[in-house]
């Protein structure tokens, strides 16, 4: 049950924004690097005033959650300049969009789709987006309310507090309560929390039976942080949804009480700040499954200045761009009011191999921050949500440009979460960077164990077992004895890959690449042209091979077209072993690969050097 005193709780403004951020608003709306945030917050504050003028999110996938966040954004931006100016039309115009969200006949898309309006038929990640909305309303504008105004925030507040009361006091407990890994659980417990905190006052039983809710619920998602030692089952993109949310409760909870919380005191949190910033070189996305975008929230940089995390924050604030919009989110508002003063220069660290244990994602680069080469790669298991069948799958970086692309779904459309999802192509095998058999790649559910290798200097990588990747033939055997993939970083100069398979019967082997680069193929190499970078693919194989190149079958129209490299096997093999290396730079480098007994044998030349690597059948030791 819950373990967190929330008596008695502080003054407004006390949630995840403290007093002393809006006392230095003054100053920072001139200083130079807040100028241009505040530029944008001032400006979607004075489009805000036209309340009629409330954008048109259309009526596509999910649109009454795009129309809670723009509902967010600007009762935050009004209530921003409500603070900076006391000016009463920003109050006003407040006031007039918290009618609006009353007004609303459907909060829920889902329910919305069944014609359901019932107001409790459901608590959703809308419900949960709006609860936060109503949350910060009262808590920053608090000073200047009539009683009207806080009676008009408590009647549309009553829509998700008697949903959520209504759904956790009886057996129909939300499907996120409770939930690990599920972004879900974050919105919707983290904003009906902020709400509660902002409201005790107002409903004080209520209140505390809320947040005791919360607080149970929250247990499996932040705990589970440790068990994957501070990655994010979801990817990046959902890591910055759900620790949005989940960092704004928790800071309120602290804020609001004086106490600081064990949730964000855990270890495994602190750890967890790394994890996006690890999978976005450059800003190039390198994660995996839906949504492989991100950028560093205000929230973010406030978690890591109260983890006093001084390296993460230095690289947050060299990221932190007011030129570009970020979502539908108030990403400059919350600027101006959570990100620090600048901090000492990130720090460099060379030649890093990082895995991820718990969650099997790793990743090689020559250097952190702003590698020049940078290689992802993904093991774990296909039983998480928002996953594809991408394992064993990698993404390449040289330079500032991606080389080598995971392709991963660009909208949501009505199929993306159907019963048929991974028939769509970008959540395919097929639209991977991996290795096919008869045609076939990964399926779910699946596993793929990860492990670190050490063979020799100058030589860094990791071994996954995709052994059990494929499920089973139509006769319940296996179709493979055994698939290893080895990802070796040499020098910090080149990536090697090796696949090493073996399969009962004889089968054809394919290996598949996608990259947005401009490709231009020999008989067993590519040239990789880009806008701005160059690299270079060597191929081989054990048996005969065949280099052929394709276009990728977006569902989409009207996106760049993504290249696909194939290398195929001629005719049907046992034993198939596959090389690749990637180097930087326009010429590529010789390769040869070789099945010498029970042992698999590369040489290469680098940089004018050639080198002979013989590696156990299995990839696990270099010999």
């Amino acid at each position: 049950m819950n373990a967190f005193d929330f008596k008695p709780l502080l003054p407004h403004p006390r949630l995840y924004v403290p007093p002393e951020a809006f006392s230095r608003l003054p100053e920072r709306v001139t200083a130079a690097w807040f100028a241009p945030f505040y530029a944008v917050a001032a400006g979607e504050a004075e489009a805000a005033l036209d309340i009629d003028g409330f954008p048109d999110v259309g009526n596509g996938h999910n649109w009454h959650l795009h129309r809670a966040k723009v509902m967010q954004a600007r009762i935050v931006n009004l209530a921003l300049m409500m603070q900076l100016t006391g000016e009463p039309r920003y109050l006003r115009a407040a006031m007039k969009h918290i009618e609006m969200m009353r007004d609303w006949e459907y909060w829920s898309w889902i329910t919305w789709r069944h014609g359901n309006a019932d107001p409790s038929a459901i608590f959703d990640l809308s419900y949960g987006e709006n609860s936060a909305t109503l949350a910060i309303a009262l808590d920053w504008l608090h000073p200047w309310l009539t009683p009207a105004d806080v009676s008009l925030i408590v009647e549309t507040a009553r829509r998700p507090i008697d949903s959520i009361l209504f759904h956790t006091r009886g057996k129909n407990q939300p499907h996120w309560a409770g939930a690990a890994g599920n972004n879900w659980n974050a919105v919707c417990a983290g904003g009906i929390g902020m709400l509660a905190l902002s409201l005790f006052e107002k409903i004080p039983e209520e209140a505390a039976e809320i947040l005791s809710f919360v607080e149970d619920s929250m247990v499996p998602y932040m705990e589970g942080l440790e068990a994957f030692n501070g990655a994010w089952p979801e990817g990046i993109g959902y890591w910055n949804y759900g620790m949005r949310y989940a960092f704004m409760y928790l800071l309120s909870c602290e804020n609001a009480t004086g106490k600081p919380h064990r949730w964000i005191t855990q270890p495994a949190t602190k750890d967890c700040l790394y994890f996006p910033a690890d999978f976005c070189p450059h800003g190039i996305g390198c994660s995996f499954g839906d949504a492989n975008s991100w950028f560093p929230l205000p929230i973010h940089h406030a978690m890591a200045r109260r983890l006093e995390a001084d390296d993460l924050a230095a690289d947050l604030r060299a990221r932190h761009d007011a030129s570009e919009r970020r979502g539908r989110w108030p990403f400059h508002a919350e600027t101006l009011l959570l990100v620090p003063e600048k901090g000492r220069d990130p720090s460099i660290a060379s030649e890093v191999a990082r895995l991820y244990t718990g969650q099997d994602w790793g990743f090689l680069a020559d250097r952190m921050p702003d590698p020049s080469l940078y290689l992802s790669f993904r093991g774990g298991t296909t039983d998480v949500l928002h996953g594809h069948h991408d394992l064993t799958s990698f993404h390449l970086v040289l330079g500032d440009e991606r080389a080598i692309y995971n392709i991963g779904l660009d909208r949501y459309l009505d199929s993306t979460f159907s019963p048929r999802r991974h028939e769509v192509y970008e959540t395919m095998a097929a639209s991977k960077n991996v290795v096919l058999i008869n045609g076939l790649g990964g399926t779910s559910p699946s596993c793929v164990t990860t492990l670190p290798l050490d063979p020799g200097p100058g030589l860094r990588g990791f071994r996954l077992d995709a052994t059990a990747i494929l499920g089973e033939s139509y006769d319940g055997a296996r179709p493979l004895n055994y698939h290893h993939r080895l990802f070796l970083m040499i020098e910090g100069r080149a990536f090697l890959i090796l696949d090493s398979l073996e399969l009962p019967q004889v089968g054809l082997g394919e290996l598949r690449f996608h990259t947005e680069m401009t490709p231009t193929a020999g008989e067993a190499s590519v040239l990789l042209n880009g806008r701005r970078q160059k690299g270079a693919i060597s191929l081989a194989s054990n048996q005969p091979g065949r280099l052929l190149q394709g276009t990728a079958l977006q569902t989409l129209p009207g996106l760049e077209p993504v290249h696909v490299i194939r290398w195929l096997t001629h005719g049907l093999h046992h034993r198939i072993v596959f090389a690749s290396l990637f180097v930087p730079g326009e010429t590529p480098t010789p390769l040869r690969v070789n099945v010498e007994g029970d042992r698999v044998a590369v040489t290469l030349e680098l940089a004018g050097v050639r080198r002979s690597l013989t590696f156990s059948h299995d990839l696990a030791n270099l010999c």
